[in-house]
């Protein structure tokens, strides 16, 4: 089925794009070509592929031709992964032979003769967990190996990387003929049989080396292999001469980023070198570089800080490991050095843009931002805002406005000609299909720039210097790009902040258009967008039309209408007994479009220690619930997190009633159990090794209050005779370091909440006893 490597797909979401080139060598074992429905054999047993890896998760299993040998390792190495599931590669043996198998839809699953997997960290014996390992198969990525090997005396020992793990598995009646098993679930796109020697003996090895002509910027899964024997040799540290691992850094890290535009393939090398932990591992070789001194190793310096410089931008899950491996207090070290220095040569200015553009980027990780007040990174990079080049000082000001805090808001100050420089970048992107601004060093996504004038005019002193740079009418163009809904939002949300103060809300009413743009765009199927605009007009139209009705909220009125509507729904539920012992009415609060207008309040905010942020709930009114004393004994509103978890209204009840929030398989009130919702990964229709038996949260209610989590009950007002769609969500505070973070899970094709990456937006948690319910939010629609 063909005999070299070649592209086969490019998709905008970097699943499975080549096909991997002909093993060479030998191998004593080989896949039978009977296998599983959607899975190939291919290269004369050698490899076996999923047919469809975007659209199935399962029926990818494969055998070997030969029984297995005792004493003699059967091992695969992952060749392709796609990310879009959970779970990963499965490994095993059964006593069903090829010819024989009726193929289960995953290995697991199969319960006659004698099967042994090893799936995630546990293994199981026909279905059955019979004992934990210390590596997780989960967590397997491009190039990884794992085996097993039956010995004489009855046990099977488990390989990760060509080790042997610590504990192995003594089955008591092991069939004296079993074929290897290799399950292909989840992220595992297909694999290769490691080669053998001619004993037909397994050896250790790392994945075979690719020719030259085999790597190129099209073939994202050869170079994420050259990426692991990297990372294998920084980890070797001063074992290896220094040259030779910065010579392979620039041709395995920096080059290949380099020779792509494709962001989602970017964004797959930064998270690939993340898993290889190689993040963690540059920064330790640019300790080593400092060591050495600039006059010696400036070459060096150069490749190590640009790959940081563009990895740390591509991902957040490899910002975050910078983050945790110090490399932002080293660039803060460095601009010490450089920030009063008078002359700067092309060297320094260099060190300074790396600095600040990795401090950027590391900075838009929530969990950095408890290490960027540790380390006072606002009060040393506030001095760069003064700086006569133009590109330095903007990336400090939009680095600045990540990570200040309300009380130092005044050191967010910019200079006129700074903010003006950023509103250039803007009018370049506008001119740009793709909507990218470019300087003569670096890239900026309008998405991004128009991010930062929202959170830089939280300074007075800034809203005004940009609305007179002429920002209101490129606001107003982007605003008009009907493809890009998340531009459209943010454009709004920036002219929201920029109008909070009188002098700015003047100039941006007198401004031809502006209104009748935001009335357009306020009409926007998109809810997300429409909530935007409709805020802005609330805070900008003149004085004279107040009052008039916009959307479905007023912007001036003596009580919120949508507050007693949620309020008459809120007693129309059948709560337990005196339901009026579950809430404390001191903290409700409508989050409708008016009040959170009239409040002031911002979109999002951070709590927690670290902190992290949390969207505010737009849309939604919450009825505060009473807290048990163990919360705050516990301090939970300061140190815990902020999160959302959507349920079904038939929940709320026995929800309230017990006081924690309920998992699918337990049972309501009423005896219903409670089930996954549809939509979501169920027991039966789930990747492998993902746990639906969960909490699962989200910082975003937009993630948290979709229709997979809080689906919509049918409501008729009594008051007013209208019928309604209501939701319910739950608002928490989640103890840090209690629950996981991972990505969306509801097959959503678009980014969901504009601060959080759909990489990060799930949070999940088997611990009631760290989640503390403070309030229930109601939106009707």
């Amino acid at each position: 089925m063909g005999n070299k490597g070649g592209v086969t797909q490019v998709t905008e979401s970097g699943e499975q794009i080549v096909s991997v080139p002909a093993p060479t060598g030998s191998s004593f074992y080989k896949f039978h070509p009977r296998c599983g429905a959607k899975v190939d054999v291919m290269y004369s047993g050698r490899v076996a592929k999923r047919q469809n890896p975007a659209d199935d998760f399962k029926d990818a299993v494969v055998l070997t031709r030969q029984p297995l040998e005792n004493n003699e390792r059967f091992e695969v190495r992952m060749d392709t992964k796609v990310s879009r599931w959970s779970g990963s590669l499965e490994i095993g043996f059964t006593s069903n032979s090829p010819l024989e198998l009726d193929f289960p839809p995953t290995m697991t699953d199969c319960r006659y003769g004698v099967t042994l997997m090893w799936s995630g960290a546990n293994v199981f014996k026909n279905g059955e967990e019979v004992s934990s390992l210390e590596v997780d198969l989960d967590d397997c990525t491009v190039g990884d190996t794992i085996g097993i090997e039956r010995k004489d005396d009855g046990s099977v020992r488990f390989y990760f990387n060509g080790e042997c793990l610590k504990k192995a598995v003594r089955l008591r009646n092991i069939p004296s003929v079993v074929y290897g098993v290799v399950d292909l679930y989840g992220q595992a796109g297909s694999v290769t049989i490691c080669e053998t020697d001619n004993t037909g003996v397994n050896e250790p090895q790392s994945p075979h080396p690719r020719t030259k002509g085999e790597i190129s910027s099209n073939d994202p899964n050869a170079l994420m292999f050259n990426m692991r024997s990297t990372v294998e040799l920084m980890k070797r540290g001063i074992d290896v001469d220094i040259g030779t691992v910065v010579e392979r850094v620039a041709v395995t890290l920096l080059q290949p980023y380099c020779a792509t535009a494709n962001d989602k393939i970017r964004q797959r090398f930064g998270d690939h070198l993340a898993s290889l932990g190689g993040a963690g591992q540059l920064t330790k070789l640019l300790n080593r570089l400092n060591d050495i001194g600039m006059e010696s190793a400036w070459t060096g310096m150069e490749i190590v800080r640009s790959t940081c410089w563009n990895y740390s931008d591509a991902s957040l899950k490899a910002g975050s490991q910078f983050g945790r491996s110090g490399l932002p207090r080293l660039m803060l070290e460095d601009l010490d050095l450089y920030k009063n220095r008078k002359t700067k040569t092309k060297k320094a200015r260099f060190i300074m843009m790396s600095a600040l553009s990795i401090l950027h980027n590391c900075s838009k990780v929530s969990e950095n931002k408890q290490m960027y007040h540790d380390i006072k990174a606002v009060e040393r990079i506030a001095p760069f805002l003064k700086l006569d080049d133009m590109e330095l000082a903007m990336i400090a000001l939009l680095t600045l406005s990540y990570i200040v805090e309300d009380s130092k808001i005044h050191l967010l100050e910019a200079n006129a000609a700074t903010v003006g420089f950023l509103i250039e970048l803007l009018k370049s992107a506008l001119a740009d299909p793709q909507l990218y601004g470019q300087s003569k060093e670096s890239r900026y996504s309008a998405f991004e720039l128009v991010m930062g004038l929202g959170k830089i005019a939280a300074n007075t002193s800034n809203a005004v210097k940009i609305v007179d740079s002429g920002a209101v009418p490129l606001l107003m163009k982007l605003m008009e790009k009907n493809d890009r809904p998340m531009v459209q939002e943010c454009a709004a949300n920036a002219l929201w902040v920029l109008a909070r103060v009188d002098e700015t809300r003047r100039k941006i009413s007198a401004t031809q258009g502006v209104l009748a743009a935001l009335a357009r765009l306020a009409r926007s199927e998109n809810e997300a967008v429409g909530q935007a605009a409709e805020r802005a007009l609330l805070r900008i139209k003149p004085p004279q039309v107040q009052g008039q009705v916009l959307g479905k909220t007023k912007a001036k009125r003596p009580s919120c209408q949508y507050w007693k509507l949620c309020e008459r729904f809120k007693n129309s539920l059948k709560l337990p007994g005196k339901a009026d012992v579950y809430f404390n009415k001191n903290f409700d609060m409508c989050y409708c479009t008016g009040c959170h207008n009239d409040r002031g309040d911002k979109l999002y905010y951070a709590r927690g220690q670290p902190a992290k942020d949390y969207g505010v709930p737009i849309g939604w009114c919450r009825f505060a619930l009473e807290v048990p004393p163990q919360a705050k004994a516990e301090d939970v509103f300061n140190k815990w997190h902020v999160a959302f978890h959507g349920t079904k209204i038939d929940a709320v009840a026995s929800i309230l009633k017990h006081g924690y929030l309920l998992m699918p398989g337990d049972y309501l009130m009423d005896g219903t159990k409670l089930c996954e919702a549809p939509g979501h990964f169920t027991p039966d229709h789930k990747p492998e090794g993902f746990d639906t038996k969960q909490l699962f949260l989200s910082p975003s209610i937009r993630y948290s209050g979709c229709d997979v989590y809080a689906p919509q009950t049918s409501y008729r007002d009594a008051e007013t005779d209208k019928k309604y769609q209501a939701r319910v969500v739950f608002q928490v505070c989640i103890k840090p370091d209690a629950y996981k973070v991972g990505q969306q899970t509801i097959g959503a094709t678009y980014e969901i909440d504009p601060l959080f990456s759909n990489q990060e937006i799930e949070w999940y948690t088997k611990n009631r006893g760290c989640v503390t319910l403070y309030g229930l939010l109601f939106k009707l629609e």
